[in-house]
């Protein structure tokens, strides 16, 4: 079961975009910010994906997204479109 939920999150943790290794920050229901070793360019679509643990285990969750901002460093700025999460009723028990 998925739902879109509004809840924000600080972290650095591992992810994915489009498959390849990321390092994931600051995601939220409206935008993500995401450092990458591979180029992006503004207004490519991407799919984010990472995993947070909460007091009842483990949640997966999605983010579909248009990408608003690249810095040098490989930054990208997220526009997020859709965020999901694999069990909503864990975030409950949080």
């Amino acid at each position: 079961m998925e739902r879109r939920v509004a809840k924000r999150f600080a972290i650095q943790r591992d992810a994915t975009v489009d498959g390849s290794h990321a390092l994931v920050a600051n995601v939220s229901q409206s935008g993500a910010y995401v450092l990458l070793d591979q180029h992006r360019c503004v207004g490519d679509r991407v799919e984010l994906c990472f995993r947070t643990e909460s007091l009842a285990g483990p949640l997966d969750w999605e983010c579909l997204g248009t990408v608003r901002r690249v810095s040098i460093r490989g930054g990208l700025g997220v526009e997020v479109q859709a965020l999901t999460v694999s069990d909503p009723y864990l975030l409950l028990n949080d």
